[in-house]
């Protein structure tokens, strides 16, 4: 009878083994190629699975970024003042072409919409030049309050070459200005302003609402005149300029599109969503005809276009001003800023969350540890979204021993390849979670160095969400209101014991866990 029982407990016992194990391989099996405790278990560990929130997390701000913005197909156009993130400008460089090589696109001025066609440039008169952009014609497609502002577009003193890296804080040479207007943004309607004298309309064709903004006739005139003339310029290509697309970039390397609004009030402004590449966007020439009789008429529309191409360069600049924020303190550039409490993120290049774990190491002082889970939780502080919406999504990057920003010496996380990696918006529970297993494993057996990680909102080089963050402090003695790294585990003991033993950490070890056994 004695031998019987001892039998049903040894089985008992290796069935709750059995147990344990099986749900483990399931968890660890619902994780792509995660790997993470396999061929580490001595036969003589003994296994106690346990919950820890404690760790300590120290959040700080980097205020100066930059993230390359060419190689993308999004603009945004504007400037806004955000009452907690300060001023914010998005502009634009562009390059603009003819639309065809090897013609020139003035010798005959192609159609108009009065019916006439193939008139020679001899018999025309250069009514206006004007620039013309479209609104992407999608929802959302602006970021703000939409209010008039002061749209500029600038000729570059500057070339800017292929297969060249431009980022958001790239600043490209542009000292003449073309021309300049005053634009109350309509992303629903045809802008159809007409300018005093001329008539500028949207051509049929072109069915996106658009801005345009008249440019200086002088330089409109310059280059109908080089094209007909056939007067060798200083180039020695003469009329070439116009029949080689590199050629032109040579005499006209591109415009700077940008805003001038000053007096934007906290609450104020927006980013307008730009279509770079639509057919009507670019410069104009608009045409009188001159008839027989030596009278004119006018047109509504007619080419030579410049036109900007995907195929050619383009991209954003942004600007940030932190100086009226309440998170803004002098400091080196790159240098973080402590922000325990509230921590920051915002889009295009601004500012960047840091997160160190300082004594993460004390997890594995005195045992080796098994993560079976590693959740990152970050609660959002609803009262400051309003009218601006927090990304979407936030990703996290781990940073090398010798990083100093974050577009440099940054590694993306193991984790963010699966499929349980998060960082998706919770509106419900208005906050985002991470599952960073298989990165606090790889930290925990020292295969990586824990040096911090950037957490950044998605698609930063297109997107200007911003959001404010709970962090890594308290925020008061009864609020749970924190950053939590919340990680499961097994401690792994080295030596026989006849029972399963919590892990122990010394009294002075910070970032002990308070140990909260599961129940199996």
């Amino acid at each position: 009878m004695i031998k019987k029982d001892r039998r049903n407990s040894f089985k008992a016992k290796y069935l709750v083994m059995a147990c344990f194990w099986a749900g483990y391989s399931f968890f660890a099996s619902c994780s792509p190629d995660s790997g993470i405790g396999s061929n580490i278990l001595p036969d003589n560990n003994t296994l106690n699975a346990n919950f820890n929130d404690t760790t300590t997390l120290r959040t700080s701000l980097v205020l100066e970024d930059s993230v390359i913005t060419n190689g993308v197909n999004a603009f945004f156009l504007g400037s806004y003042n955000d009452p907690i993130f300060g001023e914010t400008k998005a502009s634009i460089y562009a390059q603009v072409t003819p639309a065809v090589n090897g013609a020139n696109p003035f010798t005959v001025v192609g159609t108009f919409y009065n019916g006439t066609t193939g008139v020679p440039a001899t018999r025309v008169i250069l009514d206006s030049v004007v620039f013309s952009i479209p609104y992407v014609f999608t929802t959302p497609n602006y970021y703000g309050v939409l209010s008039p502002q002061t749209v500029q577009v600038y000729s570059l003193d500057k070339q800017m070459y292929p297969d060249t890296s431009y980022y958001s804080s790239t600043v490209i040479p542009h000292s003449t200005l073309l021309g300049e207007r005053i634009v109350t943004p309509n992303i629903t309607e045809w802008d159809s302003t007409r300018y005093s004298n001329t008539r500028i309309e949207p051509c049929p064709i072109y069915n996106y609402p658009r801005f345009k903004v008249r440019l200086n006739q002088q330089w409109g005139q310059k280059w109908v005149d080089t094209a007909l003339s056939g007067v060798i310029n200083i180039t020695g290509r003469g009329d070439s300029i116009l029949l080689n697309q590199a050629f032109f970039i040579h005499d006209f390397p591109g415009i700077y599109i940008t805003t001038n609004s000053p007096m934007q009030f906290p609450g104020q402004g927006s980013l307008w969503f730009m279509n770079l590449y639509d057919a009507g966007a670019g410069v104009f020439f608009y045409m009188k005809i001159i008839n027989s009789n030596g009278t004119t008429t006018d047109t509504t529309y007619s080419i030579p276009q410049l036109g900007m191409s995907s195929e050619h360069i383009a991209f954003s600049h942004f600007d940030h001003n932190y100086k009226t924020t309440s998170f803004y303190a002098p400091h080196k550039v790159g240098t973080p800023i402590n922000s325990q409490l509230s921590t920051y993120v915002q889009g295009f290049g601004g500012v960047t969350t840091k997160i160190n774990m300082p004594y993460i190491m004390n997890w594995v002082k005195n045992n080796k540890v098994i993560v079976n889970r590693a959740e990152l939780d970050i609660p959002v502080q609803t009262q400051d979204i309003g009218i601006y919406a927090p990304p979407a999504q936030m990703y996290l990057i781990g940073i090398n021993d010798t990083s100093t920003v974050p577009t440099t010496a940054t590694f993306t996380l193991p984790d963010e390849y699966t499929t349980y990696y998060g960082g998706t918006y919770d509106e419900f529970n208005h906050e985002y979670t991470f599952d960073i297993a298989e990165y606090i494993q790889n930290v925990f057996d020292k295969k990586t160095i824990e040096d911090g990680l950037y957490l950044l909102g998605g698609s930063s080089a297109i997107s200007p969400s911003r959001v404010v963050l709970y962090g890594g402090g308290t925020q008061g003695a009864a609020s749970n209101k924190k950053m939590r790294l919340k990680i499961y585990y097994t401690p792994l003991n080295s030596h026989k014991v006849e029972k399963p033993k919590v892990m122990e950490f010394p009294v002075e070890a910070k970032d002990a866990p308070s140990v909260k056994a599961i129940k199996h």
